[in-house]
């Protein structure tokens, strides 16, 4: 076992429970795509009982990404606790990433909607307080 997989076992999870959980992927539950490949919403079970809604990020080679991309994400996302930044719920081995789904989208999207100066300020600062903790306050190596 590397050390990579002892350190977020924790966060395995079997493509089984993912699948069931995007209704295998279907193509209506497509709500994105980014630098991985598409982006799935679901519903997922947690073993606590609690349903929660997830977005699933499948990586696609074509867009460049290999296993190495796919283990440093996990490693930004699973050390990075902040409530400006989006949070890993799990992963599984074929290279699939499981986040929160937040319900207002990328910043992008929200952004699309009818906003307040005042709405933007804040989204700035929060911005602002996030890059902070991750070049500041976190002392990472990403």
């Amino acid at each position: 076992m590397s050390s990579f997989e002892k350190k977020f076992d924790h966060l395995k999870m079997s493509l089984r429970d993912i699948q069931s959980a995007t209704k295998h992927f279907a193509d209506e539950n497509i709500v994105g795509q980014d630098g991985f490949g598409n982006q799935y919403k679901g519903q997922l079970l947690l073993s606590s009982g609690q349903l929660i809604d997830i977005l699933a990020r499948r990586l696609d080679r074509r867009y460049g990404q290999g296993t190495k991309e796919f283990q440093t994400e996990i490693m930004m996302l699973a050390s990075l606790k902040h409530p400006n930044l989006v949070s890993i719920v799990g992963f599984c081995d074929e290279k699939i990433i499981i986040n929160k789904y937040e319900a207002k989208g990328s910043l992008a999207q929200y952004l699309s909607d009818p906003v307040t100066w005042t709405q933007r300020l804040q989204i700035c600062i929060g911005i602002g307080r996030a890059l902070s903790y991750i070049h500041y306050d976190k002392k990472t190596q990403f």
